[in-house]
C-alpha cells in the first residue's frame, strides 16, 4: 500500500528528528528551526517526484508541511513534552561516566585527602521532607565544587548534612538523626552516628568523609560500611543503591555480596 508505505516514512523521519530535538534542546529557538530543517529535507528528499507531479512525491511534500505546521503551532507542548521524557529515568543518568555518582565520589575522594569532614545522604523513595524542610535548600546541579564548598570549613553551610537526589544538590545544613546504638555511640563520632541514624529511620543511603581520619564510609538500612579505598567507594554506592530492587531480601538485612565484601561494622 503507497500511502501506508509513505506513512511509515513520514513518522520515521520525523522520530529521527525528535531525537535529534532532545540533543539540541538548549538552544531556545531549535523548536523553530528543526521544523524548517524538517521541510528542507523531507522536501529535497522526494523534489524528484514532486517536480514530476507523482502523487507520492506530493503527498510527502503536503505531510512536511502539516507536520512542521504541528511542530510550530504546538512548540512549548512538545518541548515540555521532550523533557519530561528525558527526565523520565534518572537514575540511569545517574550511574552514567561523569555523571552525578561520579561527581559525589570526586568529592569524597577529595575530601578525605584533605581530612574535610562531611556527611550526605542520598535519597531514594523516602522524600525527606522533614529534613529537607528544617535545612537550607539549594537545588542545584551535583557538581563536586559545589559540594567541596558546601563542606569547606569555615564557610556557614558546612555544618550539618547535605541531601541529594539522583539529579541534584537538594540541600545543605540538614539535621540528622543520631543512632541510639550504644555501641556506635562508644566508637563513632557524631557524623557517623548521624549516617547511621538517617538510614535507620529512612531509606536513604548515606556517606560519611571523617575529619579526624579521612576515612570514607557509607551507611545503608542502619549497617556501616567503613573506611572504603577511593576505588572501592563507587561499586559500593552503586551497589547499594540497585541492591533496593532486588526484592528477595528483607528491608534492614543487606547482602553481603552487595557490597562487593567490604569491611562491615554492625549499627547495634
Amino acid at each position: 500500500m503507497p500511502f501506508l508505505k509513505v506513512f511509515i516514512e513520514f513518522f520515521w523521519l520525523v522520530f529521527i528528528v525528535c531525537r535529534i530535538f532532545l540533543y539540541f534542546q538548549a538552544n531556545r529557538n531549535w523548536l523553530s528551526l528543526s521544523a524548517l530543517i524538517l521541510i528542507i529535507v523531507l522536501y529535497l528528499a522526494e523534489v524528484p517526484g514532486f517536480l514530476m507531479g507523482t502523487p507520492r512525491g506530493i503527498l510527502i511534500y503536503h505531510y512536511a508541511l502539516l507536520g512542521a505546521g504541528l511542530l510550530l503551532t504546538f512548540e512549548s507542548e512538545i518541548q515540555a513534552a521532550l523533557v519530561k521524557y528525558q527526565k523520565r529515568n534518572p537514575e540511569k543518568r545517574f550511574f552514567e561516566k561523569n555523571g552525578p555518582l561520579d561527581e559525589i565520589v570526586k568529592a569524597c575522594v577529595t575530601l578525605a585527602s584533605t581530612k574535610t569532614g562531611a556527611l550526605m545522604a542520598i535519597r531514594r523513595n523516602n522524600d525527606l521532607l522533614p529534613f529537607i524542610e528544617k535545612s537550607v535548600v539549594i537545588d542545584a546541579r551535583i557538581r563536586h565544587e559545589l559540594l567541596l564548598t558546601i563542606f569547606m570549613p569555615p564557610t556557614y553551610l558546612h555544618d550539618g548534612g547535605v541531601i541529594l537526589s539522583y539529579e541534584r544538590i537538594i540541600s545543605c545544613s540538614a539535621i540528622f538523626p543520631l543512632t541510639q546504638s550504644v555501641q556506635m555511640k562508644k566508637k563513632m563520632g557524631t557524623r557517623h552516628r548521624a549516617a547511621i541514624g538517617m538510614s535507620e529511620e529512612t531509606d536513604a543511603l548515606c556517606l560519611v568523609v571523617s575529619e579526624e581520619t579521612g576515612t570514607i564510609s557509607i551507611t545503608d538500612r542502619g549497617k556501616l560500611y567503613y573506611d572504603l579505598k577511593p576505588e572501592e567507594l563507587r561499586p559500593a554506592i552503586e551497589q547499594a543503591l540497585r541492591f533496593k530492587k532486588i526484592k528477595a531480601h528483607a528491608a534492614g538485612q543487606p547482602d553481603q555480596a552487595a557490597v562487593g565484601g567490604l569491611k562491615r561494622s554492625t549499627a547495634g
